[in-house]
């Protein structure tokens, strides 16, 4: 079990943080995002606290993550959240199927045992494909972010996210806060602080491919078979 949050506020930050705290005392991090989707992250080993929070917060988007290891207690910073491809991060709580990851190794050639790089590494061969999701069995919920360009939240039936009208995120129900929709691809749109429905996913269907092409002024056109999304901000 492991836990995504985030907030505009500091205090809010930390409240969330506390309030998922049960989630997660393996590792840490916590990461600074900025509208234009630069980012710094912070991350340990241990429990994350506000006094380690001092050094970080700055103006921007505070995105954090608790992780209850999946894979063993073995200390791998390379395993802490969030897991890296190229130019994409991702965060994750949940976790795949042993079965799974096994086809999923096979798939990528890996012998990476990360369920999350996994994940990430399936998601984004080269680009951002929502499709791809189909095939993940196991429980997911995520943020991917695109280093500057954006950043995406989903989610699947069996992995909780909640969020407020003010986009606080949190893995545990908090105050004024709604579920996200299931297998529902989301853009987060910082500058009106809000998040956008981008496309939906269908466990078990995978008739789609959808490529994410990014363009300028955060304008993607998801191009597949039949369809072309042009999401507008």
């Amino acid at each position: 079990m492991c836990a995504i949050f985030g907030s505009f506020d500091k205090n809010k930050f930390i409240e969330l943080m506390e309030l998922n705290s049960y989630r997660g005392s393996f590792s840490y991090s916590y990461t600074v995002i900025n509208n234009d989707f630069t980012s710094k992250t912070f991350k340990d080993f241990g429990t994350m606290d506000r006094s380690m929070l001092s050094n970080g917060i700055q103006n921007g988007y505070m995105l954090g993550h608790v992780q209850s290891p999946t894979g063993g207690l073995e200390r791998n910073y390379s395993r802490i959240h969030p897991a890296e491809r190229n130019d994409y991060l991702l965060w994750h709580n949940g976790i795949i199927k042993g079965k799974c990851l096994v086809d999923l190794q096979k798939e990528l050639n890996s012998t990476n045992e990360w369920d999350t790089q996994l994940l990430l590494d399936t998601i984004v061969p080269d680009v951002f494909m929502p499709s791809t999701l189909n095939d993940i069995d196991g429980a997911f919920s995520c943020v991917l972010m695109k280093k500057n360009e954006y950043m995406m939240l989903f989610r699947n039936s069996t992995s909780p996210l909640f969020v407020n009208d003010t986009m606080d995120i949190s893995s545990t129900k908090f105050q004024h806060a709604s579920k996200t929709n299931a297998n529902t691809v989301y853009n987060v749109d910082f500058v009106n602080r809000k998040m956008v429905e981008f496309t939906k996913f269908n466990k078990g269907i995978n008739i789609l491919h959808f490529i994410i092409y990014s363009l300028p002024n955060n304008i993607f056109i998801c191009n597949s078979i039949f369809s072309v999304l042009v999401p507008i901000f």
